[in-house]
This record gives C-alpha cells, sequence and structure tokens, in this order.
C-alpha cells in the first residue's frame, strides 16, 4: 500500500518538472497600431486589441489591464479561427477547391532509398 502512495507522490513531481510549453497561435508579428496602450471614445485606459477580417470592420477590443491580458484574448481567438473555423471551412471544401496559408514557403520532402 505504501509503494502506490510513493508512486502517485512521483508522478505528481514528474507532472510539475514536465510541463508542456504553451502553444502559440498566432502567425506573424503584432503591428504596434494592433496591439496598443491608450484610452478609447468612452475614456477607459488600457491595452487593446484590434482585430481585422477581410470583409468586415476592424474590431478593438479591451481595455485590459495589462499587455499579457490583451495577448491571451489574441491568443484564444487565434485558437478559435484556427482550430474550430479553419477546420470547418477545410472540411467543408469540395475537390477541387483548396486553403492555402500565402506567405509560408511550401514544406517539400524527398524520399531517399
Amino acid at each position: 500500500m505504501e509503494k502506490v502512495t510513493s508512486i502517485a507522490v512521483e508522478n505528481d513531481l514528474d507532472q510539475t518538472t514536465h510541463e508542456e510549453p504553451e502553444r502559440i497561435w498566432r502567425e506573424r508579428a503584432i503591428a504596434e497600431e494592433d496591439l496598443f496602450y491608450g484610452e478609447d471614445g468612452a475614456g477607459w485606459m488600457g491595452w487593446f486589441l484590434r482585430l481585422s477580417l477581410t470583409g468586415m470592420y476592424p474590431r478593438r477590443i479591451g481595455a485590459f489591464h495589462t499587455r499579457e491580458e490583451a495577448l491571451d484574448v489574441l491568443e484564444a481567438v487565434a485558437y478559435q479561427f484556427e482550430v474550430e473555423i479553419m477546420t470547418e471551412i477545410q472540411n467543408d471544401l469540395e475537390s477541387h477547391q483548396v486553403c492555402i496559408q500565402e506567405g509560408v514557403a511550401p514544406l517539400t520532402a524527398t524520399a531517399h532509398a
């Protein structure tokens, strides 16, 4: 019985020392006009995000107390976009349609015998 307790404690120690690094979903550097500290028209001071999507007006989100809080929201939005929205779009494409990430060189590989 004591051996089981010992194993459980060792597993807890392993989990705290081998943490997975946090996944960063954004793919490009953030422009100053998209993450900034300032005051909005309502008088709120803090960090703001500006999000844009083709065909839509930009959205300003904030104010956040810290830059890190704003980046956490950006990561959450990027995750939702990449994992949920883009996956759904790709699943709905017809056989002659493709979804290509622009600005990134395609990966190629050559098999060697």
